[in-house]
This record gives structure tokens, sequence and C-alpha cells, in this order.
């Protein structure tokens, strides 16, 4: 093992011992110190696109889209934990006005790449807040009348998202020797795919006997395997934007990972499908 690599690791471990606690409670006490959580995660994963953006020559910031994004953000968490009248019509609403706006600034820019511009704007923001936007309807949804319940599926997702990466990281390191889209990502391999699907899948297993007895055995390996194969192809499709944009990192503002898209890309693809899960299967609404 290298030192540049000794040092990469430590830093990794330094901030994931700190701003991990942080993030676990954030999450088990929900509310408005979840909601806080979120909208940073949002916003500074919007700045983080509208960098790499700017290296595919569009413009630096979208005041529209953090303006949006905050806007959806606020509308899911009044309908999920204030429990506020909010129809999908309203969401239809803000969506089409968010679209119209953009639209209509890009013709007026008479930039050379409007059309580009405006699919990249649409594709970020969207995407961003509504997967992001399904992690505070896993936390404040009213599965029953324990409002822990929530906090149990949210610290579980974080957990095993957690060691997903880890083991996925680790794995690659000691195991790794076939590339699993040489591509798109050169360093990630099949056996640290296959190491960060045992991990999240073994997470959810221990979760289960530890805190969340009320789950069963299947459903906590079929969130763990969906977590496994969906954050880690959440992985891929932020390595598959950087690389067409030429960054290596999209920020550096978590010291050994990078920017916070870096560290949550999993967590944010992987969330609306834990939580269609959650709300569709187990409880079947």
């Amino acid at each position: 093992m290298s030192l540049s690599w000794n040092k990469n690791l430590r830093n990794r471990l330094i901030v994931g011992f700190t701003g991990g606690p942080l993030i676990l409670a954030c999450a088990w006490l929900g509310g408005w110190f979840f909601f806080g959580f979120i909208l940073v995660l949002l916003i500074v994963s919007l700045h983080e696109m509208h960098r790499i953006g700017e290296h595919l020559g569009f413009v630096k910031h979208d005041i529209i889209g953090y303006i949006f994004s905050t806007a959806f953000l606020v509308g899911v968490y009044s309908y999920s934990a204030l429990h506020l009248d909010l129809s999908a019509s309203h969401v239809y609403f803000i969506v089409i006005a968010y679209i119209t706006i953009i639209l209509i600034a890009a013709v007026i820019s008479n930039r050379d790449n409007q059309l580009l511009e405006v699919s990249y704007r649409c594709l970020t923001t969207l995407y961003l807040s509504f997967f992001l936007g399904s992690l505070l309807l896993l936390r404040e949804s009213p599965y029953n009348s324990e409002y822990t319940t929530g906090g149990k599926y949210t610290v579980t997702v974080f957990l095993s998202i957690f060691i997903l990466d880890t083991a996925a990281y680790f794995a690659g390191k000691i195991f790794g020797s076939h590339p699993l889209f040489p591509r798109i990502s050169p360093k990630k391999t099949v056996e640290g795919a296959i190491g960060g699907l045992i991990g999240a899948a073994s997470t959810l297993v221990i979760v289960k006997y530890v805190f969340f007895n009320e789950l069963s055995l299947v459903h906590a390996l079929v969130i763990g395997t969906i977590i496994g194969v969906a954050g880690q192809i959440g992985d891929v499709l932020e390595s598959f934007i950087k690389r067409k944009a030429g960054v290596k990192d999209s920020s550096s503002i978590l010291p050994g990972h990078g920017g916070v898209l870096d560290r949550f890309d999993s967590l944010i693809f992987a969330s609306p499908f834990v939580y269609f899960y959650v709300w569709f299967v187990i409880y079947a609404v």
C-alpha cells in the first residue's frame, strides 16, 4: 500500500467518523433536523453539478434551479411531515413552471448551446430534487403509530450505503482485477461491486437483528440488494457525467472523498427505490 493510499484512507476515516454520527442523528430525529440536512445536501449537490456543467460550457450557476429545488423540497416536507394537502397537481405545476422559465431564459440568453444547457439543467435539478425528496418521504411517511419507524428505515439506508461504499472500496483494492466499466470508471472492478453488494445486504441483516426486529429477514435482504445494486449504479452514473466533463471529483469539500456528490451519489440514486419498496410492497399502500 502506498503512502498516498494511506493518507487517502486516513482522510476518509476522519470524515466518516466525524460526519457519520451527525448524519445518523439527523436521520433518527427526523423533523426539521433531517429536512435541514437534506436541503443542504441538495443545494451543495446542485452547486457541484453546476460546477461540472461549467466544464461542459454551461453557465456556472442556475439560480432558478436552486429556487425550484428548495420549493419542491418544502412541498415534499409539508406533505409528508406537516400533513398539509399537497396533490400531484401541485408538483406538476411546480415542474411545468420550472421548465417553462428555463426554456424562456435559454431563448433570451442567445447562447450557442442553449438546448444542451436546458437539458442538463432539467436532468440535474429534477434528478436531485426528486431523488433526495424521496428520503424525506421515507423518513416522514406515517407507516404506523410509531414515528421512529421512519427513523429506523432512514438510518438503515445510511448505514447500508456507508458499508456499501467501504466494502466496495476495500474489496476493489484487495481483490480487484476485473474492470467493471473501464470506459467510464477504470478503477471500479467486478470484485469491488460484489463486495459492495455483500456489504449492503449483510448490513440490512445485522440491522434487522440489532434494532429493527419488525423488519422481516426477506424484506431486509431485498432492501439490502436494492441498495447494493442501485447504489452502485448511481456511483457509475456520476462517474459517467464527470468523465464527459473531464472532471475527477465533483469538488474537494470532503477530504478523502472529493465532493458531496462523490460521497452521496449512491445514496441519492438508491433512495427512491427503497422508498417505493417500503411504501408499496411492505406496507402495500
